[in-house]
């Protein structure tokens, strides 16, 4: 096997001795645009967005909260204002809540019971305020 050589006679090109002028410049990577990030999918996503912080005024003082935390406090205002909707959103939202804590052993069974009835009872207050009912029927 003979050597090639370019430009000078010093220079040899050959087995692990590229020519000059195709190595990488000093400071200069080999895949500049480096690896594609992967595509997020839509949990990362949600993940992403309800954690980011917005900035609020809550009884006249600003704070810092995340978009989760947002949308808890006007589901909660909702529901408390009587939109059914945001009612059954809310209870739902709470026996899933007792569902994941009592599989981690947060709750006793009979807690259980008595956190359901009264939430079963707060929901009826409000029902029957938003129907303009009084709270003296119980």
């Amino acid at each position: 096997m003979t050597d090639k050589t370019t430009g000078s006679d010093d220079e040899k090109v050959g087995y692990a001795r590229p020519p000059r002028n195709t190595q990488f410049k000093k400071g200069q990577s080999g895949n500049p645009a480096g690896r594609p990030r992967a595509s997020q999918n839509f949990t990362t996503i949600l993940d992403k967005e309800l954690k980011a912080k917005i900035s609020v005024i809550e009884n006249g003082r600003r704070r810092n909260i995340t978009k989760f935390q947002a949308a808890v406090k006007q589901l909660v205002n909702k529901a408390a204002s009587g939109c059914q909707k945001s009612i059954k959103l809310l209870l739902d939202a709470i026996r899933a809540a007792d569902m994941s804590s009592s599989s981690t052993g947060g709750h006793s069974a009979g807690s259980e019971l008595v956190d359901d009835s009264i939430a079963r009872d707060i929901a009826a207050q409000i029902l029957r305020r938003s129907r303009g009912e009084s709270d003296e029927s119980n």
